[in-house]
């Protein structure tokens, strides 16, 4: 396992196109931190962590983190390499991580269609707190947000402190 790197741009972009470099350039601008899970010389998987506020393109909202909370995201596993537990697996390592750096919870986002993280990250000790999402009406969107979240008057959203808590001495996490 290591961090994320200039370096390491050809690596991910050959795992994932989709993100683009252009994308990956601003997670590590804006100090997100990447794990590369390494098989050899071959990266089968990726997860971003951030500590502080940072924007979210996909959903061009701002995420405020609260003192204490750690955004995970951006998960991606090679193809002939999920179905293994790979992602439940760093799911659940992510708690203990987030335990052991200090933090109160661990947040996550998943797209409500996309069945396979969600399943693994639940099955991980994971908790559903709430939603965001927009509708789009032509250019533009109109956002929702329903539970712990919340919607800021500055383009961002949080997760409200108040969501549940893990037992002492472990953090809560949130999908």
């Amino acid at each position: 396992m290591t961090t994320a790197g200039e370096a390491d741009l050809p690596a991910l972009l050959s795992l994932n196109p989709a993100v683009g470099e252009e994308e990956l350039r601003r997670r590590l601008a804006e100090g997100l931190t990447g794990t590369l899970v390494w098989d050899g010389a071959e990266l089968i998987f990726t997860r971003w962590s951030a500590d502080a506020d940072h924007f979210l393109p996909y959903l061009g909202l701002t995420f405020r983190l609260h003192p204490g909370d750690q955004h995970r995201h951006g998960s991606f596993t090679r193809a002939d390499r999920r179905d293994r537990g790979l992602h439940r697996n760093f799911a659940a390592w992510g708690l203990h991580e987030t335990r052991d750096c200090g933090r109160l919870r661990s947040i996550g986002l998943i797209a409500t269609w996309h069945e396979p993280p969600r399943r693994s990250v639940l099955r991980a000790g994971w908790r559903r707190v709430g939603t965001i999402g927009f509708w789009r009406f032509g250019p533009l969107r109109r956002y929702v947000a329903s539970g712990d979240v919340r919607l800021g008057p500055d383009r961002s959203f949080s997760v409200e402190p108040g969501s549940p808590r893990g037992a002492p001495g472990e953090p809560a996490s949130s999908v």
